[in-house]
């Protein structure tokens, strides 16, 4: 969306897929600022891949489209994975433990769960949009 209509219509529709996610997750919250950090701010911030809209469309290479998706995709995928990782944290924290070596325990186990599937999903998203921009470009924005 962020890439075909813009960075207006991609926060919107990050913001409605991460409001649609808190249905989906019941009882995995366990803390509210995880509501906040894994849904509203998680799904919204890969909105902002939009900022490249108009230079994917105005490009006259599939080559710089290739490069500016995929850096729009690796740097909001990275926002994206930094905000579950401190939401992680919260999540793998013990009550009330200020002790850094329970909040080092939390990030390692936050990090080592998130990059576990946001990697993934990076690198698979960088593809898919690959090959869309290779063969159905118009797929990808308005002419």
């Amino acid at each position: 969306m962020a890439y075909r209509w813009g960075i207006s219509a991609g926060l919107l529709t990050g913001l409605l897929v991460g409001s649609i996610q808190i249905i989906w997750a019941g009882s995995g919250i366990v803390h509210p600022v995880q509501v906040l950090l894994d849904y509203v701010l998680a799904y919204t911030v890969v909105g902002f891949a939009g900022v490249f809209a108009r230079k994917i469309k105005d490009s006259n290479t599939s080559k710089i489209r290739l490069i500016y998706t995929n850096l729009g995709i690796l740097l909001f995928g990275l926002a994206r994975t930094i905000l579950h990782i401190i939401s992680g944290i919260v999540f793998f924290l013990k009550p009330a433990s200020l002790d850094l070596s329970d909040i080092l325990a939390s990030l390692w186990a936050s990090m080592a769960y998130n990059f576990g599937y946001m990697i993934p999903t990076i690198i698979i998203t960088m593809i898919v949009l690959s090959l869309i921009i290779e063969k159905q470009t118009q797929l990808l924005y308005i002419e």
